[in-house]
């Protein structure tokens, strides 16, 4: 491909929760502007590590984000606003999921068709919360299928073949808890992707 044809080409993308930053800087890699954020200073200084490491300076930065502080906020336009696993269970109760609810509606007002795209690792019910905030604001959930209606995913070093053929469905609002709670998983996404 030329550089005109990159996917993510110039596009300004917001990471929630990036952590060691590999998604952001692989986004960076491929011409997108990336913020990446993180409430924790030291793994903010190991983004700016790797994003110096990786010569990505021009395309990515890093910005201290809290979800439930308003004023750590991005107020710049978005083309897409992304989260790695970004949503477990933190033993505790649902307040982080509020607060990921809260950033998310803040920088993506739900009119605005502005996708955020969030992969995480299906751990029963303690996400549900989090689906049934963002669907009562308005959002349109959709997970990514193969021709079967199996859900598609895939981590550690799995070929990208698995995508191959696969497609976002939305789920509907009132049928989004079961599908999410019990999902049909293709056929190698043994670690549960969603």
């Amino acid at each position: 491909q030329s550089n005109d044809e990159k996917p993510f080409r110039n596009d300004t993308v917001l990471e929630l929760g990036a952590g060691t930053g590999v998604t952001g800087l692989t986004l960076g890699a491929l011409g997108a502007r990336v913020t990446m954020t993180d409430f924790e200073l030291q793994t903010c200084q190991a983004m700016q590590f790797g994003i110096n490491a990786n010569g990505l300076a021009s395309n990515v930065d890093v910005r201290f984000l809290e979800w439930g502080d308003d004023s750590t906020y991005l107020t710049q336009p978005l083309d897409f606003v992304m989260g790695a696993d970004v949503l477990y269970d933190t033993g505790t109760d649902d307040c982080c999921y509020d607060l990921l609810a809260h950033a998310l509606q803040a920088h993506v007002p739900p009119e605005s068709k502005i996708p955020i795209y969030l992969s995480y690792r299906h751990r029963r019910d303690p996400t549900l919360p989090f689906f049934d905030q963002m669907i009562h604001a308005g959002f349109l959930i959709e997970r990514l299928q193969d021709a079967d209606g199996k859900v598609v995913g895939s981590a550690e070093g799995k070929p990208l073949s698995v995508y191959d053929g696969s497609f976002f469905v939305p789920l509907q609002p009132d049928g989004c808890r079961d599908a999410i709670k019990n999902p049909n998983l293709a056929e190698g996404n043994e670690n549960e992707i969603q």
